[in-house]
């Protein structure tokens, strides 16, 4: 069996076993997320042995060409040696602008950062604490011309981030950020007109926010729809400026809905919501964000409703 030595320990790895796996399995604290290829917060550098393609899939070219890996999907079948990249390498430093309660469980974080021109509005990063903790969020705004990065942070009642958050982090606080990383964000060089069908729930209406303002900030020529999901009504935030934005721009519509309401919201499910949006998809793209489950039936339903793979773009969170 291959062996996996980390800080001159050597693991031995089970058979189809994936690195990061083995080290967990071994009560080794390593950085982690997602545990399935997505997030990047288990990113390691091989220091000996052979690296195989399919571990650097989604990275950086100049991380693959210093031999970083995602030991979450790497299956070595002979014996490696890996080592934790320094911050300092991966990362760039940042700091904590601004805290904004935006809904009963979800707040603004907003970060300054040196260099802005890096960061694409609707991709993630990974945000590093003080106290090494790894976690992933969309960036919500215009970096350059807001003059920092605004993510949306979902508070839950036991977690790590969330409980720094709330009780540690404070203003100037400083933290690290690496990427950006993800595929779901609004390109389109030759101008081209298309109309764009954006779905979410929860916080994965923050990179469907920054892609929107994004597309109206280069004049898309097509019409631009947004429907946000939730449990209750309480679960829609940022409504009073997708309502003024919705004014302004008269190619852009905002629509929202909620399993169980008050009255202040279309009481239906998201994904048949989304089916009446698209019963003439022609010359239509789709970007979908949320939750992991919620993704997939979203993109499921584009799918059914005759919109292309290579017109759908996603990036799913992973909670």
């Amino acid at each position: 069996m291959a062996t996996v030595n980390y800080e001159n320990k050597f693991y031995l790895l089970e058979d189809g076993e994936n690195v990061l796996a083995c080290l967990e399995r071994h009560n080794i604290d390593y950085p982690s997320s997602c545990k399935s290829g997505v997030c990047q917060s288990c990113l390691a550098q091989l220091t000996s042995g052979n690296i195989q393609e399919n571990w650097q899939t989604g990275l950086k070219e100049t991380y693959k060409a210093k031999n970083y890996f995602l030991p979450c999907i790497a299956k070595p079948t002979q014996d490696i040696a890996i080592k934790q990249p320094g911050l300092d390498e991966t990362s760039f430093p940042a700091a904590i602008n601004e805290i904004i309660k935006l809904s009963y469980n979800v707040v603004a974080v907003r970060l300054t950062i040196n260099d802005l021109a890096s960061w694409i509005p609707g991709q993630y990063l990974n945000l590093i604490n003080e106290n090494g903790l790894i976690r992933s969020y969309s960036i919500a705004n215009l970096p350059i011309e807001d003059g920092f990065i605004e993510l949306h942070m979902k508070l839950y009642p036991q977690g790590l981030m969330s409980n720094w958050l709330k009780h540690h982090a404070k203003l100037n606080a400083q933290v690290q950020l690496r990427g950006p990383i993800g595929e779901c964000f609004y390109h389109n060089p030759d101008k081209k007109s298309f109309n764009m069908i954006l779905a979410g729930t929860g916080t994965g209406l923050a990179p469907l926010l920054g892609i929107i303002r994004s597309a109206l900030k280069q004049n898309h020529s097509g019409n631009i729809t947004l429907l946000h999901g939730g449990c209750i009504d309480t679960d829609l935030y940022y409504q009073e400026f997708l309502r003024t934005l919705a004014k302004n721009h008269k190619n852009f519509s905002y629509l929202c809905c909620v399993l169980k309401s008050n009255g202040n919201a279309i009481e239906a499910d998201i994904s048949d919501e989304l089916k009446k949006l698209l019963a003439t998809p022609e010359n239509c793209k789709a970007y979908i964000c949320g939750p992991e489950v919620t993704s997939k039936k979203l993109k499921t339903t584009a799918f059914l409703a005759g919109i292309a793979s290579k017109d759908i773009f996603s990036d799913s969170f992973i909670i």
